[in-house]
């Protein structure tokens, strides 16, 4: 390590490890291929002597700062963590240092997020939206417009000019209904809350029609309590039903954690599970398949969307003028024994 004080340029790094000093702008920059083994003498030089770029000054040079921004819904009950996780370090392993904040669903959160990363100079943006109205918002429109390189992730298309992943919550709505027309039921009902899945319920609704199932009393809406999450969806059944008797034969909640607590308060009231009350839950929980009996639920796909939004930004930063790409990334019913 440097000594306190001695100021470690890249001059002394090129000294250390034996090269020019263009091959250590070259080597930190990966602006230009350099072999493995000066690659490797570099970094220990930059180690030793405790070498940090500034990534400021080489912003103001005109040169990349290596650093992206990641803005993600980390809230709610399915966990994005492990896929941004996944996200950081497929970015790190390019060089790139990355920023990461919850976007909070909120406008205001996403606007001041945005200022940041225009002022720290990122190369590239990470956007996720779980509500599309937050694209509409012309202040953050604008900002959009003044970052050089970005990728959105949403449910539904847009035409905002920009590289796009759609993950597509639909299909798997579509399946669900499918399933339970084809192992008989004829009363399937939704469980949830209806403001922040309302896209999702008017697609099983529609799906119910087309196979001519009826559709009256096929919603039944939840309260957000202070209450742990399951019981959100039981206190909601119970206020709909009091007597506790169920005129439904199977459910679609809007998570695994509600589906859970459902199925354990079905088989209190002496209900079979799926032959009586066949039950879906979405996210697809690690503990989803240990439950008794093991949940069916929708997979969210996290590592096409982690691999699709990485290259598409690395694509876009490598080639700003290049043409837009669009891919779209269906979630996955997953059934098990709880669906029948």
């Amino acid at each position: 390590m440097a000594p306190l004080g001695k100021k470690t340029g890249i001059l002394q790094v090129a000294k250390l490890a034996g090269v020019s000093p263009m091959t250590v702008t070259r080597t930190l920059n990966a602006s230009a291929p350099v072999a493995e083994a000066t690659r490797k003498r570099v970094l220990d030089a930059t180690e030793k002597l405790g070498y940090k770029a500034n990534p400021f000054a080489r912003a103001l040079r005109g040169c990349k700062t290596k650093s992206v921004g990641i803005v993600w819904g980390l809230g709610g009950p399915h966990s994005s963590v492990g896929l941004v996780r996944d996200m950081s370090w497929a970015l790190h392993k390019q060089g790139y240092v990355t920023y990461i904040n919850d976007s909070l669903s909120d406008p205001e959160a996403i606007r001041m997020i945005l200022r940041e990363y225009m002022d720290r100079r990122v190369d590239g943006l990470i956007l996720s939206v779980h509500f599309m109205h937050l694209l509409e918002d012309k202040q953050i429109q604008k900002l959009l417009r003044q970052l050089p390189a970005v990728v959105i992730e949403s449910p539904e298309n847009h035409d905002l000019p920009y590289d796009k992943l759609i993950l597509d919550y639909y299909r798997s709505m579509e399946d669900i209904v499918d399933h339970f027309a084809k192992t008989g039921r004829k009363r399937p009902v939704v469980v949830t809350d209806y403001a922040s899945v309302q896209p999702r319920i008017n697609v099983f609704k529609r799906r119910l029609e087309h196979h001519g199932i009826g559709t009256e009393d096929f919603f039944i809406d939840i309260v957000r309590e202070g209450v742990p999450l399951g019981r959100w969806f039981v206190d909601g059944l119970v206020r709909r039903y009091p007597d506790g008797k169920y005129p439904f034969d199977a459910v679609w909640t809007s998570c695994d954690e509600g589906a859970a607590a459902l199925m354990a308060h079905f088989s209190e009231r002496g209900y079979r599970i799926p032959e009586d009350i066949a039950v879906v839950g979405f996210n697809n929980n690690e503990t989803s398949q240990y439950l008794s009996p093991p949940l069916a639920s929708v997979e969210r796909m996290n590592g096409q969307v982690m691999s699709g939004m990485v290259s598409m930004l690395l694509n876009r930063m490598a080639a700003p003028r290049s043409k837009l790409k669009e891919e779209t990334v269906s979630m996955a019913f997953v059934p098990r024994k709880s669906a029948g």
